[in-house]
């Protein structure tokens, strides 16, 4: 009843419970996720330094007592780091760290945000490739002789619209023993698209523009049996699917 009134297909649930059940942390899929990712990533680079420099000083209380002679070099570069400090404060260096605290924050929750926006995955279909996402003109001959359903349908998309292939992709996955954080989730292990094992797929060519699209993520199909068996294929665009 839940999966009718979300209007959530039954397919969905049943890769979602899958790679639950294998422990696997499944959030629903974006087109402005990566790019928040790789904001939220950059801004934590910005403040590296400084937790770098607190994580050295803790490895270095358990050492040896110093010299009297580097006590006297220690209390020197105090004052010289404590000038410096004072120095970056007047020039601005303060208010550069607040607000790159600040962007860190508001791109944290556009993630919240996003995540929560997210719409229901669907199932990857051969129907929703007849179209060109980029101007909506149909691709390929325009003769009518042979079948039809026999026709291959493929899609001739460049490069730079990869953000169009990225609606076919349903969940951005997780490994479990993996360093997730809902703050900072880091770039997915690997993408998902949900295919039904009875209907007509995407030809291989099709695939391969979905794996360019993932850039340096892995690619995987999840196909589902009208029985509610779901079978995961990790997709390359060298050689042939491998089933895991």
């Amino acid at each position: 009843m839940m999966l009718h009134y979300l209007n959530i297909p039954l397919s969905v649930y049943l890769v979602y419970a899958h790679l639950r059940s294998q422990t696997f942390i499944a959030i629903r899929h974006t087109i402005h996720r990566s790019g928040l990712i790789k904001k939220v990533e950059d801004k934590c680079k910005c403040k590296g330094p400084a937790v770098k420099s607190v994580e050295v000083a803790k490895e270095n209380e358990n050492e040896n007592a110093p010299s009297e002679k580097d006590m006297n070099d220690a209390a020197t570069a105090k004052k010289d780091i404590d000038f410096k400090s004072r120095d970056e404060h007047d020039n601005g260096e303060w208010k550069k760290k607040r607000r790159t605290s600040a962007s860190l924050a508001s791109f944290k929750k556009d993630l919240r945000k996003d995540a929560f926006e997210a719409p229901i995955p669907a199932i990857l279909r051969d129907q929703n490739f007849s179209l060109n996402p980029c101007d909506g003109d149909v691709v390929g001959d325009d003769n009518d002789d042979d079948d039809d359903d026999a026709k291959e349908s493929t899609v001739d998309i460049s490069d730079k619209d990869f953000k169009a292939w990225s609606n076919c992709i349903a969940f951005d996955c997780y490994n479990p023993n993996g360093s997730f954080r809902k703050s900072n989730p880091g770039q997915p292990d690997f993408y998902v698209a949900i295919t039904s094992f009875t209907e007509p797929s995407p030809t291989i060519s099709t695939f391969n523009k979905i794996i360019k699209s993932c850039g340096d993520t892995s690619f995987r199909v999840a196909s589902v049996s009208d029985g509610g068996i779901v079978v995961m294929f990790n997709m390359t665009d060298v050689g042939v699917p491998v089933i895991s």
